[in-house]
């Protein structure tokens, strides 16, 4: 049980230190309101993990596949967002 728990924090940490941190910091409220509006849909219709794939992905990959690739630029590894800072 300690070395899950070390691992849990260790990740957690990871993800309060970057990504999430700075996602608080720099996206519109708005942006913040509709992905939550999108989490909470998504879980009333999902109450259980049934029948959703539950596998470990590749985040590239996954990201690759995920987004349009009408222009794709190789120089650009962004999601296609915009620009989280200085709004």
């Amino acid at each position: 049980m300690g070395r899950a728990l070390a691992a849990n924090d260790e990740h957690m940490g990871e993800e309060e230190r970057e990504g999430l941190s700075d996602f608080r910091r720099h996206a519109p409220a708005g942006l913040r309101e509709a992905l939550g509006r999108q989490y909470g849909e998504f879980m009333a219709e999902h109450p259980t993990t049934e029948g959703l794939p539950i596998e470990d992905r590749d985040p590239a990959a996954y990201v690759q596949d995920a987004t349009p690739h009408s222009s794709p630029r190789v120089s650009d590894t962004s999601l296609r967002i915009g620009s989280l800072k200085g709004r």
